[in-house]
């Protein structure tokens, strides 16, 4: 279901150019930005972009996911659901591409019914200094250290 996968990928490309070289790294703590309006305060941010127009980087992320990517420094964090929902993950990735973390914080032994439309991994998290906060709905919230996972 490759349209599941397209508007975190869209604003994951966007926030990896927040991330990149050519940009001062900006902390993006939670769905709507620092000042939950959704407007992102840093000079030169790409106008246009495509596969392959101002892309530094991509990467294939494991699962499925709804949820808008959280940045921190150099980290975005983001969630996903595999199995059919049966494992829940927290994933971050590096201002390079690379996976740095790959958690599963929750295993589910029959999911609840979802739009097919949707992912079992919806709520965007929300970061601070040194913790990422997830929630997965009826499943459980989870706190995780930036540094460790």
């Amino acid at each position: 279901m490759s349209h599941l996968r397209f508007p975190r990928l869209a604003i994951f490309c966007l926030l990896s150019c927040c991330l990149g070289e050519s940009a001062p790294a900006a902390n993006w703590p939670d769905f709507r930005g620092p000042d939950g309006d959704g407007r992102a305060t840093a000079a030169r941010l790409p106008l246009s972009w495509s596969e392959t127009e101002n892309v530094k980087w991509k990467s294939k992320l494991p699962g499925q996911g709804w949820s808008t990517p959280v940045a921190w420094d150099d980290q975005l964090w983001m969630t996903s659901a595999e199995d059919d929902g049966k494992s829940l993950l927290v994933l971050c990735v590096g201002s390079d591409g690379k996976v740095r973390h790959r958690v599963k914080v929750f295993t589910v032994k029959k999911p609840a019914p979802i739009n097919g439309l949707n992912s079992h991994a919806s709520p965007s998290p929300v970061i601070e200094a040194g913790r990422v906060y997830v929630h997965f709905g009826t499943n459980g919230t989870a706190c995780l250290d930036t540094a460790t996972g």
